[in-house]
């Protein structure tokens, strides 16, 4: 039995996870004394990661 995935759900996982991408890199230019921008690079990987598995693996 195979489940598939919504498109919407894979792009909302693809915009979710260009996002915190977005926000650690920004952060980490302008404060790279912080450590917590990590997570937020962590979770944008992790975004990315379920949206390209979800997508090759129905």
């Amino acid at each position: 039995m195979t489940l598939s995935y919504k498109k919407k759900r894979l792009k909302h996982y693809l915009i979710f996870g260009l996002t915190w991408l977005a926000l650690g890199s920004l952060a980490l230019v302008f404060n790279p004394d912080n450590i917590n921008i990590y997570g937020y690079i962590l979770m944008g990987l992790l975004y990315l990661g379920s949206c390209l598995f979800e997508k090759k693996n129905y």
